[in-house]
């Protein structure tokens, strides 16, 4: 095997002969994309609302994840400030895969002025990025229109992920972006 996986012995190049070459080639790719396939499959996320039964690990989950902990947003404020959501009845949603939740999304219903349906917080699991959860989550957030948001400069990711779903930066001195379908 070479360093990128590939089989070089000589039994695998005898069986490029000219005639045979792009079936062998072919089945090799199919092969690999199986092997892939398997090992990356995303898992299966739902997105359904907040339960008060949600409160210690959706809280747990946003406290673990190192943007919300450099702001010192702890797990008992947290777990405070979506009970308080949850009776104010703002819209909270999760992401569950299988029976473990990696993700929430919370938005606050005229939270962006007064006026806008303002995207408080959308948080999701290490192990569920990249992989959907959060694009599911901003969807059944925007459900309600759309949205304002706010994105640190430092979170180059957070960032990347909003322009790669429609949202343009508004006013580059704070930062803030909406989405392209609205015009403010």
């Amino acid at each position: 095997m070479s360093e990128r996986g590939l089989d070089t012995s000589a039994e695998w190049r005898m069986a490029l002969r000219p005639s045979s070459f792009w079936v062998a080639k072919i089945e090799r790719i199919e092969s690999i994309a199986n092997e892939i396939s398997l090992k990356e499959r995303p898992p299966i996320v739902r997105v359904r609302d907040f339960r008060i039964g949600d409160l210690a690990t959706a809280a747990e989950l946003v406290s673990s994840i190192p943007l919300w902990q450099r702001y010192g947003y702890t797990e008992g404020r947290c777990a405070r400030d979506l009970r308080a959501a949850a009776r104010r009845r703002d819209r909270l949603k999760v992401a569950v895969s299988g029976k473990t939740i990696v993700g929430l999304a919370w938005v606050l219903p005229l939270g962006g002025f007064g006026r806008f349906p303002y995207l408080k917080i959308l948080a999701v699991h290490e192990s569920a990025r990249d992989r959907g959860a959060g694009a599911a989550l901003l969807e059944a957030a925007e459900a309600g229109g759309d949205l304002l948001l706010l994105v640190s400069d430092f979170n180059r990711r957070g960032r990347r992920f909003y322009e790669a779903h429609g949202y343009l930066r508004w006013d580059l001195s704070q930062g803030w972006c909406c989405r392209r379908s609205r015009r403010f």
